[in-house]
């Protein structure tokens, strides 16, 4: 034999003798450790839109608590009052619909507990146990061909925020109001991503400020300007920060059409091209009475009688803010530039940060904002064209945190069936405890099946192709 055939062959022998194997992990380098693995997803063609998005969930703690909290709330309700339930089936007070039968609060929470499950080797499942429950609920096919990630995650979260409302209802119906025992189980937790805003309008002829019109989201969507860079601090700040505003022209301000009417008798004939009131008199009495209070005015008499004055237009401001940020804030940051029938990606530098604080107003217009941080906690990076690409995850390990949710989930398999897990699972969960602090503060990339170790400087550095930001509440 050659010297080099004789190596080949005795050299896995040679290394197994003479170096046990704890100390050959350390001199050859093993992965054999927690934390340097995690859970893939298989791509079947052009996956990687859920595959992102999916590992990215799976990063977002809240998300895995509320889901928890959510179904136990839910379970636990319908468990102790399975007679009431029946009669109200029967009543038809209750429906329970392929929304409610093909749950995906529930195969949600067993896939991120999968996808983060403590692994000494390589793993790959397969997405499509989530995105058959979707296809299930709205009675359709997800397409194979190439999608975007934004769509699919918005989907995803608003089929969660529908369920969730669906067991509110639910519950509502099940349980009476005056039931203190089960006072704890009627109200569900709020769905950890939705967030409203309200829209600030002041008329610049009046001054009249009408009620403020707040409106929710799920993923807040920002437009990238057309610049070399921005950062998004000082953009949310300028988009929702209530310190720059919009101008608009030609608004119906509904004050200054009731002081239009104000001052100008009911008989009044055209003058100049400008339109009579011809009102009755007792209906221009009636609007005179809410020109100090134009937000009582009933809406029936606004659309009556002020919507016809279209020639009584003003300019208005208006600014947008935060009334109620979510403990997940998720950040789409749309890249479409579009010019006529073609569309190009606009490759503005967004410049990341860790941490992120944005005023949340109160109540009470007097009282100052409220300041919420938020940490980074996954990135979905977009590479390449406006109709094409690839689509990757880059998230936080989180290892210690859901080493402890294993711990406890073992705890409880061991419980309900009084059996001892197996040495290999236990020496792996307990191992995750001795990591050191550096070794939990890496991250990871994730391509479909592949992982690299990177750092939180390689996801900040991500400012030309950060798509879709998950940020949690510390």
């Amino acid at each position: 034999l050659t010297g080099f055939s004789l190596i080949y062959l005795i050299g896995p022998m040679f290394s197994s003798f003479f170096f046990p194997a704890s100390l050959r992990d350390v001199v050859i380098g093993s992965s054999k450790k927690p934390g340097r693995h995690t859970v893939c997803l298989s791509n079947h063609g052009n996956d990687c839109f859920a595959n992102s998005n999916l590992q990215a969930l799976a990063s977002v703690r809240s998300l895995y608590t509320y889901l928890e909290t959510a179904i136990t709330k839910f379970e636990t309700t319908v468990d102790n009052n399975q007679e009431i339930l029946q009669e109200k089936l029967k009543s038809g007070q209750i429906t329970l619909t392929r929304r409610t039968s093909a749950s995906e609060k529930k195969t949600l929470q067993a896939f991120i507990l999968e996808l983060n499950e403590p692994i000494m080797n390589h793993k790959i499942i397969s997405p499509w146990k989530l995105l058959k429950v979707l296809e299930y609920i709205y009675k359709s096919r997800i397409s194979r061909n190439q999608h975007d990630a934004h769509e699919l995650l918005h989907l995803i979260l608003e089929t969660l925020d529908n369920e969730h409302e669906l067991a509110k209802k639910n519950l509502d119906v099940l349980l009476k109001p005056d039931d203190d025992d089960n006072a704890d189980l009627t109200s569900m937790p709020a769905f950890s991503f939705e967030g409203s805003t309200v829209d600030q309008i002041r008329c610049s002829r009046c001054g009249y400020i009408p009620p403020s019109i707040s409106s929710t989201f799920l993923v807040l969507s920002l437009m990238v300007p057309q610049r070399r860079s921005v950062s998004l601090e000082d953009f949310l700040t300028e988009s929702y920060g209530g310190g720059s505003s919009e101008y608009i022209q030609d608004y119906g301000c509904v004050k200054c059409r009731l002081l239009y009417i104000r001052d100008t008798p009911a008989t009044a004939q055209q003058i100049g091209g400008i339109p009579a009131l011809n009102f009755p008199q007792d209906v221009y009495n009636e609007l005179l009475k809410y020109v100090d209070d134009p937000a009582a005015l009933p809406h029936d008499l606004e659309e009556t009688y002020l919507a016809g004055l279209k020639h009584v237009t003003s300019g208005i401001t208006k600014s947008t803010q935060f009334n109620k940020l979510p403990p997940a804030l998720t950040i789409h940051l749309s890249r479409s530039i579009y010019s006529g029938s073609n569309a190009s990606r606009n490759s503005c530098r967004v410049i990341l940060s860790e941490y992120i604080e944005l005023n949340q107003i109160n109540d009470h217009q007097d009282s100052k904002p409220t300041v919420v941080r938020y940490k980074l906690v996954a990135m979905i990076r977009h590479k390449g064209t406006h109709y094409a690409g690839h689509y990757e995850c880059f998230k936080r390990k989180n290892i210690r945190w859901w080493g402890k949710i294993y711990q406890q989930k073992e705890k409880e398999e061991e419980q309900q069936q009084q059996q001892q897990q197996q040495p290999s699972e236990e020496t792996l969960v307990e191992g995750i405890s001795k990591l050191e602090t550096e070794e939990l503060e890496k991250c990871w990339r994730i391509s479909d099946n592949k992982t690299w170790e990177c750092s939180l400087k390689d996801i900040l550095r991500e400012e030309s192709g950060a798509y879709l930001l998950f940020y949690e509440r510390v």
